[in-house]
């Protein structure tokens, strides 16, 4: 690739500069005029300085000290720490709620024995059986592809039967 050509740097090297002034203007010098001036930020409306999002404001918080009180001495703990705590104390106490809470912060975390859920689990219903035999039944056939069998019975064999339905 070929380099693009040098820029005149002297009023001498430039043909066009017929004043003789040094050349100021140019790729990444833009005119005096439209330079931004010192201090003015290119973006006025932006973000304000010291602005901070929602995750920076909880964290800060759950990170601050607090003094708490167990029997006859005074601890100091972060506000996440006294949380825990707080649930874990009001667990063992019989609060059904508490418990509640405790148990899907384990559960969160890992931390019972028991596998996780799915979030999404749903059976394959005979309807979605029928959805994918169509379409295995229209693009397998008419793409020809290598990997798909010639034979019809080998790929009907895989597929539920179709329903027919009565008028």
């Amino acid at each position: 690739m070929a380099k693009p050509p040098r820029r005149p740097t002297t009023p001498e090297e430039d043909p066009e500069n017929a004043s003789g002034l040094p050349s100021d203007v140019g790729y990444g010098r833009p005119p005096e005029h439209s330079r931004f001036k010192s201090g003015q930020s290119g973006n006025p409306r932006g973000r304000p300085k010291g602005q901070r999002n929602l995750r920076t404001v909880l964290e800060d918080t759950l990170k601050q000290r607090v003094k708490v009180r167990e029997g006859d001495r005074v601890r100091t703990l972060s506000k996440a720490d006294g949380f825990v705590l707080n649930v874990v104390n009001k667990s063992v106490q019989g609060d059904p709620r508490a418990q509640h809470n405790l148990l899907n912060l384990l559960r969160s975390f890992g931390l019972t024995s028991e596998p996780p859920e799915s979030s999404h689990h749903e059976a394959v219903t005979p309807h979605d059986a029928e959805i994918v035999a169509d379409f295995l039944r229209r693009h397998v056939h008419s793409a020809g592809d290598a990997t798909a069998s010639d034979n019809p019975t080998d790929h009907e064999a895989t597929v539920p039967p179709k329903k027919e339905s009565k008028p």
